[in-house]
């Protein structure tokens, strides 16, 4: 089976290989990490305009789409459905019916990301805020 980043499918794809690809912590110490076409279309698919702000609003907590409108300035509604839709066929979002309303929330490996961007808020204060930027 191949990786396609086209493939809406990609995350299922990863997921289900993932025994076999094994993980980070499976390669030694100063081993050279070598070309992964599931680690490309996993980036490739996070990595989409908007859909990272997505996937990390969607962190705080389940929300409805005009919540998630709110809370990401700029984004378009039509892409905000875009998105939404490529990440539910990735197996990352849920949609669900509340009292009265539909509303959105991360699946199992949609909330494990949550540490990637813990991960990249760090890297962001290091090197990308005001401190990091005076270390340059």
């Amino acid at each position: 089976m191949t990786a396609s980043v086209t493939n809406r499918n990609t995350l299922h794809i990863v997921t289900a290989r993932r025994g076999i690809l094994g993980s980070m912590e499976d390669h030694p110490p100063g081993r050279e990490l070598r070309y992964c076409p599931y680690f490309q279309a996993t980036l490739e698919l996070i990595g989409r305009r908007w859909t990272g702000s997505i996937l990390r609003a969607l962190c705080m907590r389940a929300m409805r789409f005009s919540e998630i409108s709110r809370e990401i300035p700029g984004l378009s509604h039509r892409l905000l459905a875009e998105r939404l839709k490529e990440l539910e066929g990735a197996g990352l979002v849920e949609r669900s019916h509340d009292i009265q309303d539909l509303v959105y929330r991360l699946t199992s490996p949609g909330y494990d990301l949550e540490s990637l961007f813990r991960e990249v808020d760090r890297w962001n204060e290091r090197w990308v805020g005001a401190e990091g930027a005076e270390g340059r």
